[in-house]
């Protein structure tokens, strides 16, 4: 089967190993013109709706995918929660035309969520991450290829962070943020692009294994945090031996950084 991908699945993008085992067809755009927008959480949306105002040619790549490729990308696409699959048409740069399979939302979910959605032009260019666990590791952050042009020490009150948060072999635990009022989490706050952003949804499992939620700091800033999913959720576990080191490193990072801020 056909699909035609236009966001995060696409060659430049972390979410592409997701396809890995298909087939590059063409780059292509869509023959009609449809909303794109980004959400407030900042993946774009393709809304199967035509002849209203601000639609445009959508452009993308296709690919020959087979039905276990499309089952898995079923379940990353949240079908039939957050989006649904339609047979749409595309054309490459020849003017070749194809059906093809899209990932897309519904008028009715476009009706409901227009006043939330930014232009694709017009998103903010960055944005704050409190980042706790192993991403409080430099070292980490980087070997994901996350891009960040500030950082500093933060403290997200009324959280504390607990190991529960199971891996997908089921004999671990990663960190987890859980509301507590009695505790604070010690963390970092990253200013990152919002190309980061998207591969730090695709490390993280958002949307399926954590969920990314908005939360204030101590010192007062909006800032994107990962918390898991109840479904996700297992206190029996405790975290690799690897893992800790992590964690550690971790730590000594946000040490480093409380000694400049104290010479200062």
């Amino acid at each position: 089967m056909l699909l035609f991908i236009y966001g995060t699945l696409k060659k430049s993008q972390e979410r592409h190993k997701t396809i890995k085992s298909a087939i590059f067809i063409a780059n292509v755009k869509t023959a009609k013109k449809y909303p794109f927008y980004l959400s407030d959480f900042y993946y774009p949306i393709l809304f199967n709706v035509e002849n209203i105002d601000k639609c445009v040619t959508v452009e993308g790549e296709l690919y020959e995918i087979d039905e276990k490729v499309f089952e898995q990308l079923n379940i990353l696409e949240g079908v039939p929660n957050l989006y649904n699959s339609y047979t749409i048409e595309v054309e490459d740069t020849q003017g070749k035309k194809y059906k093809c399979l899209c990932y897309m939302q519904t008028k009715k979910q476009y009706l409901k969520s227009r006043h939330h959605l930014y232009k694709i032009e017009k998103f903010p260019q960055r944005v704050n991450y409190f980042a706790y666990g192993s991403n409080t590791d430099e070292e980490q952050m980087r070997s994901r290829k996350i891009t960040f042009y500030k950082k500093d020490i933060s403290t997200l009150a009324n959280y504390e962070m607990v190991f529960n948060k199971k891996n997908l072999a089921g004999d671990h635990s990663y960190a987890n943020i859980q509301v507590n009022e009695n505790k604070n989490t010690m963390g970092i706050l990253y200013q990152i692009d919002i190309r980061s952003l998207a591969l730090l949804d695709c490390h993280e499992g958002y949307p399926l294994h954590y969920d990314r939620i908005i939360i204030k700091t101590d010192e007062g800033a909006d800032a994107y945090c990962y918390i898991a999913n109840k479904n996700f959720i297992d206190n029996s576990l405790n975290p690799s031996d690897e893992y800790i080191e992590k964690i550690n490193n971790g730590k000594k990072h946000i040490e480093d950084l409380k000694r400049k801020m104290d010479k200062k």
